[in-house]
């Protein structure tokens, strides 16, 4: 739900920032906001567990890590790595 909402939204930002100088400035001035870098790094870290989430489904859709013991381990090593990502996307923006 969150990356469905929220991805117009960082697209036009980005847009906005490739576009021209001024563009860029603007987005720049968006992303002064502490409440748009939170959001940013909430969107980061939900668009991160799903990609790691989705690979990890692939790999058990050709049987590496079906296993109920290593599927355990690579679910909590997704959200280890969601969470992560995350944090070091948050360090990157402050």
């Amino acid at each position: 739900m969150v990356l469905s909402v929220s991805i117009p939204f960082w697209v036009y930002v980005w847009s906005l920032s490739v576009r021209d100088e001024q563009g860029f400035r603007r987005a720049h001035e968006l992303m002064a906001f502490a409440a748009l870098r939170v959001a940013l790094v909430f969107f980061i870290w939900a668009l991160a567990h799903h990609v790691l989430a989705g690979i990890r489904h692939l790999l058990s859709d050709v049987n590496v890590g079906s296993t109920l013991r290593s599927a355990r381990k690579s679910a909590y090593a997704a959200n280890l790595a969601g969470v992560a990502i995350a944090l070091w996307a948050a360090w990157l923006l402050w």
